[in-house]
């Protein structure tokens, strides 16, 4: 029985994962995060142009980039990291030991989060001139007094949306996506209010206001909608259990190669700000539009799958996680390459639409297309990296993304180095796009390996797939 999936022609396996439960409730879930997402990304979409408008390519827009770098850095490495660790041992926790041990993890994770957020802002707080001196190394002694300035205000930021991650993701394993996805608009029209208010007037600071705020609006509602699914909202060490153990042994793979990815980023906004003046706005301007895509594709469908994923692992329905993971592959491929394909030929309007007005003009929009249009390469083979390493970290095979993330990193500054001598800004963004290429072969041959390993496995015992205790979830 095991086995009679393999013998299935393509068109019987894609009929089975249409009417599967489970796709439908991926899809369900994702079409709720993709909505939700979609408002707050033409809520994004209205801010950024109010930036653009008021800052353009200013040294105070540079300055704001480079210092929310690092905070945001610490929440999508270490934090990230953590949550994808914890989620799948949360899950199999719960469905075999029930909502009592689940509770009970939640509360050593919540404690570890906490001191790890307190940790990372304490370090990147003593440690602030140097850091900037690194990531704003063109910057003029002004321009750098500025960013510093900038940093320690946004340094709250840290534990706010650190926590708001942590809730978020606990929230998600019970497959409650919506509040989750809403609370994002917080810190988007916060910042579009207070620049459609004041305006310029109070400078860069205006966005240093709405970020902070915001954060702080989004961690309150995760709270209510933790308290009303019985996470702990209090830190509590309970004891360095076995499912604890299990946390930490994925988490320590996990955070390496999620700071690796993450130092990607970081990396090409250094090489950007030794450029011209305006080298680093112009470089997150190209790479916007592009993150809405992704945003809107990856996000929902990254988020709502990793539940279901984890859940089939713990029951080791492995016929079923598979044909999971090869039609939600086989979707996205076919649905992004022709966006993608519009994406790099309407590059050019597309920029000139979005932001040429105000400060940011013709010639900025001739600057800024050719990145979009090397950033736009990446789609298909970033969705196809993001569906294989849910797949990766729901059998909790973290140690692969590691050794992933160490190849991206080396790849991506040796590109990096090669190409901005011949194209520029563009180089960055092409090198970007070229290691998500290479990532995504790495990523979907480990993944069909591993799953083909786990079926193998449960063939060779003959167990049956573990029943959950019917337990809704904590």
């Amino acid at each position: 029985m095991l086995n009679a999936a393999r013998h299935l022609p393509i068109v019987r396996q894609a009929v089975v994962w249409r009417k599967s439960p489970t796709t439908r409730r991926i899809l369900s879930a994702a079409i709720t995060i993709a909505t939700l997402t979609l408002l707050l990304k033409a809520v994004t979409a209205a801010r950024e142009m109010g930036v653009a408008f008021y800052f353009g390519t200013s040294d105070g827009i540079d300055a704001f980039l480079i210092a929310f770098l690092a905070p945001s850095f610490v929440i999508n490495a270490p934090i990230a990291a953590f949550t994808a660790a914890l989620m799948p041992t949360f899950i199999r926790v719960r469905e075999h030991e029930g909502t009592a041990a689940a509770a009970r993890l939640a509360g050593n994770g919540l404690a570890a989060a906490l001191a790890l957020l307190l940790a990372c802002s304490l370090g990147l707080a003593l440690f602030a001139q140097p850091i900037i001196r690194f990531l704003g190394s063109g910057f003029s002694p002004e321009k750098a007094a500025l960013t510093i300035e900038l940093f320690y205000l946004l340094l709250p930021v840290i534990v706010l949306s650190g926590l708001t991650r942590f809730w978020g993701t606990m929230i998600n394993a019970g497959q409650r996506f919506a509040l989750v996805s809403g609370a994002q608009l917080a810190t988007p029209i916060l910042t579009l209010a207070l620049l459609l208010t004041i305006g310029n007037r109070g400078g860069v600071y205006i966005l240093v206001a709405g970020v902070v705020g915001g954060a702080a609006i989004e961690v309150g509602l995760i709270m209510y909608a933790a308290r009303r699914t019985g996470l702990p909202l209090r830190p509590r060490w309970h004891a360095l259990d076995e499912p604890t153990r299990m946390v930490i042994s994925q988490y320590l793979p996990a955070v390496f190669g999620t700071l690796l990815q993450s130092c990607m980023v970081m990396v090409d906004l250094a090489m950007a700000a030794m450029l011209a003046s305006g080298s680093v706005a112009s470089l997150s301007y190209g790479s916007k539009l592009i993150a809405l895509v992704l945003a809107l594709v990856a996000g929902p469908v990254g988020t709502a799958i990793l539940p279901s994923l984890a859940e089939l692992a713990a029951r080791r329905r492995w016929d079923e996680l598979r044909r999971t993971y090869l039609g939600w592959l086989g979707v996205l491929v076919v649905s992004t390459v022709p966006l993608t394909t519009l994406l790099v030929l309407l590059a050019q309007p597309l920029v000139r639409l979005a932001f040429e007005r105000g400060a940011f003009t013709a010639a900025d929009t001739a600057l800024v297309a050719p990145i979009l249009a090397s950033y736009a390469l990446q789609i298909p083979f970033y969705l196809v990296g993001t569906i294989g390493s849910r797949v990766l970290s729901a059998l909790r095979f973290n140690g692969a993304l590691a050794i992933i993330g160490g190849c991206n990193f080396i790849l991506n500054l040796a590109l990096n180095l090669i190409l901005i001598q011949y194209m520029g800004l563009a180089g960055i963004a092409l090198a970007t796009s070229f290691v998500y290429a290479v990532s995504a072969v790495m990523i979907t041959t480990l993944t069909w390996g591993r799953l083909g390993r786990a079926h193998a496995e449960a063939a060779a015992t003959l167990g049956p797939p573990d029943e959950p205790r019917g337990v809704a979830g904590v």
